[in-house]
Order: structure tokens, then sequence, then C-alpha cells
């Protein structure tokens, strides 16, 4: 019999693998060259070629949704 703890870690599980399941997906560039600046080739595991591209591109985001 499941006691409030085990119920509390269920509902627990749940959210985490929702809020996961939902979460945005990172960019990715299908060219090879930065997103932002669409100048140079993106860092391995990114999809722009600096930080500061990057940093940008989210401003904008933000700021034009």
């Amino acid at each position: 019999m499941a006691d409030i703890i085990d119920e509390a870690n269920d509902l627990n599980e749940l959210r985490l693998t929702t809020a996961l399941a939902n979460r945005p997906s990172k960019p990715k560039s299908l060219t090879g060259f930065c997103i932002w600046c669409r100048d140079e080739p993106v860092m391995p595991g990114s999809a722009y070629c600096s930080k500061e591209c990057g940093d940008d591109d989210a401003q904008n985001k933000r700021k034009n949704g």
C-alpha cells in the first residue's frame, strides 16, 4: 500500500517527465552556418558560431517574440 511519500514521488516523476517532454527544442543549423549571422560555421553542438550570436538571437526572440 502506497503512503503519502510514494504518491508525492509519483506525482513529482510525472511532472518532471511532462516538463521534459514539452521543453522547447534547441535551434538547429541545417546548413552548418550560424543561424544568426549566417557568415561563420557553427560551433560543435550549437546552431551559432559564437556565444555572442546565440545571445543576440535569444535577445531578439525575447524582444520580438
